[in-house]
């Protein structure tokens, strides 16, 4: 006999984004969004991990572009442009010592 079972434990909506785009700095954690054409930095409160992902549950809105790639050369006001490529095409085309950053999503930064 065969059997599936689902377990639903804590089972809530919320924002989550991939585990690189945070950069931490002390106690606290940050994160670069694309914010009129530039990055912006900003502080973010976070729950629950899993491998690769953070819940986030403040700071940060649905929607909101979030450079995941590339956070080590970003800084804060640095304008931007968003291209759209898929995030794996951009991994795969940039080599090491590229200035190239992807977002969380369809699109892709580029410094």
């Amino acid at each position: 006999m065969f059997l599936n079972v689902v377990l639903a434990n804590d089972e809530r909506e919320s924002l989550v984004i991939p585990e690189q785009a945070l950069t931490p700095e002390a106690e606290r954690q940050y994160v670069f969004v694309v914010n009129d054409g530039k990055a912006t930095r900003r502080e973010v409160k976070i729950g629950g991990r899993r491998p690769g992902t953070v819940e986030v549950v403040a700071g940060l809105q649905e929607g909101e572009q979030v450079i995941v790639e590339g956070t080590q050369k970003v800084r804060d006001g640095v304008p931007v442009r968003t291209t759209e490529m898929a995030a794996e095409a951009v991994a795969e085309a940039s080599g090491p010592g590229s200035h190239e950053a992807s977002s969380a999503g369809p699109a892709s930064v580029r410094q």
